[in-house]
């Protein structure tokens, strides 16, 4: 268990250092300003603030399904480093989540449980997210 929890705490990291990487070629690609400014809070809503707000892409359904499935696994992590691994407080993306995939559950513990199948089934849906980025900043670069 302990290290399906430390490969989605390296994973999400991974993907955050990757999206801010992402922010900065947008910005320089496009010559925005200001670029992404960090403050407190979900890096992962700052970034998709920036995204569509500065960068001006378009998140259709799909995008915010799968940026949503994103936030969820972001507090799981949050979870899994500040809580021990424990579901602490509620919170709407981790229950929806839970409830829409198998291959994770609570415990009697609190504690999350990722089955083996938990961490190969990210794979499709972070390839989705990255096609969509994609397909939005290419058709922000034909409309400019």
């Amino acid at each position: 268990m302990l290290n399906r929890h430390s490969l989605l705490v390296t994973v999400m990291s991974m993907f955050e250092l990757r999206f801010i990487k992402l922010c900065d070629w947008i910005n320089t690609h496009f010559n925005l300003n200001p670029s992404l400014k960090r403050d407190k809070g979900s890096l992962l809503k700052q970034i998709r603030t920036y995204l569509i707000n500065k960068a001006g892409l378009k998140f259709n359904t799909k995008k915010e399904e799968a940026w949503n499935e994103l936030l969820a696994l972001q507090s799981i992590r949050n979870n899994i480093i500040h809580n021990y691994g424990k579901y602490e407080s509620k919170n709407v993306f981790i229950d929806k989540y839970i409830g829409s995939n198998k291959n994770i559950s609570i415990n009697v513990s609190n504690e999350f449980i990722f089955n083996h199948e938990f961490l190969k089934d990210l794979v499709p849906n972070f390839k989705t997210l990255c096609k969509e980025l994609q397909e939005a900043m290419r058709d922000k670069s034909n409309n400019n």
